[in-house]
């Protein structure tokens, strides 16, 4: 009887384990999740020329600021590839 209780807690402590660890990829992925639909939203705002007020002088900031939200949304792709 002994030996089938610790057989049980071996295994009752495996998948505490495992299910924590799941527990910790999802928040993970929810978190890079969150953080690319932000960047998302910021590109339509940022595709607009008339929310760049008197930076519209300066040549190229609009396609510098898109190009450095598109760099930082394939970051967060790529570890989220990483995290699965």
């Amino acid at each position: 009887m002994e030996e089938i209780v610790k057989k049980f807690q071996s295994k009752f402590r495996e998948v505490r384990e495992e299910m924590n660890k799941w527990n910790e990829l999802q928040s993970c992925l929810i978190s890079q999740f969150r953080n690319a639909s932000h960047i998302v939203e910021r590109l339509q705002v940022l595709q607009n020329s008339n929310n760049y007020g008197v930076l519209n002088c300066v040549s190229g900031t609009r396609d510098a600021l898109l190009e450095k939200q598109f760099e930082s949304f394939r970051n967060i792709l790529v570890s989220m590839r990483k995290t699965l």
